[in-house]
């Protein structure tokens, strides 16, 4: 692709592909993206599965090369090109105007997003092929402007051996140095485009060592180890539900007895109670004066 185009991403905090399965069904449930196609229900998770790929220029309003790669991903579309089978939908600018095109590659019909895809396109990767190798080669065989027969016989546009001299050994140059290879993008396939490549694909299976071959096996590792560079977390998802209440904690200890109290004030003296009054004949229990014990003389009030 153009040396400008930018990796977008692949995870975000939000319904859709561009979140895990796992996550959809936590917090958007009965979501598109899992929901519609068995195919989607299948594969990892806690993987998200949509990509999303940036062009500066047209960021700047010069659709000249996003157009390009649109075109390509609706025009197999419409063939129903087999290439296909592993996406569910793509969004971009296929002209110059300022509608977004897309196409529902299962749905066989065309489609469109918002506005942020008249400068990135997004392709959604039908959840059970995540971590396939050959959705991969599939993709960048369509944006490469592949044929059917050279995707079915490895590509061959796409590959490259030390000695080569093309644009085809550039785009591996150009990669490698995202690694931080740092090599001069002439296209000439030497020794220090070797030896960057097998360093980046140091322990990958089925390469050869000494990085001399740019085949199928290196091609995938690559890509593969470019999705793991540039890959960057999402955003922190959504507070989960509260959980159950806890049950009670023991009895604490008794505290302490706190200090005594002050003294209260006396109360003010009551009001003065009105005079009794005896009624004549009444006997009363007076108790002489001096007295220790409870002797008494009763007499009668006359």
């Amino acid at each position: 692709m153009e040396p400008e185009v930018e990796f977008g991403g692949i995870v975000a905090g939000k319904k859709g592909y561009h979140s895990s399965r796992d996550y959809n069904i936590a917090y958007y449930p009965g979501n598109y993206s899992y929901a519609d196609y068995a195919v989607d229900r299948e594969g990892p998770g806690d993987h998200a599965a949509g990509l999303d790929i940036t062009f500066p220029s047209a960021q700047r309003g010069d659709y000249s090369k996003i157009r390009i790669y649109s075109k390509r991903l609706l025009d197999c579309g419409k063939a129903n090109d087999p290439r296909t089978i592993y996406f569910r939908e793509f969004f971009g600018q296929a002209d110059t105007d300022t509608g977004v095109e897309g196409y529902q590659y299962d749905a066989e019909r065309d489609s469109t997003s918002d506005s942020s895809h008249l400068w990135h396109i997004h392709l959604s990767v039908h959840r059970k092929y995540v971590n396939d190798p050959e959705m991969t080669r599939a993709a960048l065989s369509i944006l490469r402007g592949e044929t059917i027969d050279q995707w079915l016989t490895g590509g061959t546009i796409m590959f490259c051996k030390k000695g080569d001299k093309n644009d085809v050994v550039k785009a591996l140059q150009l990669q490698l140095n995202q690694f931080g290879a740092d090599l001069n993008p002439d296209g000439a396939y030497g020794s220090g485009t070797a030896t960057a490549l097998a360093t980046v694909l140091s322990g990958w299976p089925g390469i050869l060592p000494d990085g001399s071959n740019y085949g199928p096996a290196e091609y995938t590792g690559l890509a593969v180890r470019l999705v793991e560079l540039l890959a960057v977390p999402g955003p922190q998802g959504q507070i989960g539900p509260k959980g159950d209440r806890g049950d009670r904690g023991p009895k604490g200890d008794t505290g302490d007895t706190g200090p005594q109290g002050d003294t209260g004030v006396d109360g003010a003296a009551g009001p003065k109670g009105d005079a009794a009054f005896i009624t004549p004949g009444t006997t009363l229990l007076i108790l002489q004066e001096g007295s220790e014990d409870d002797s008494s003389t009763p007499g009668a009030i006359q």
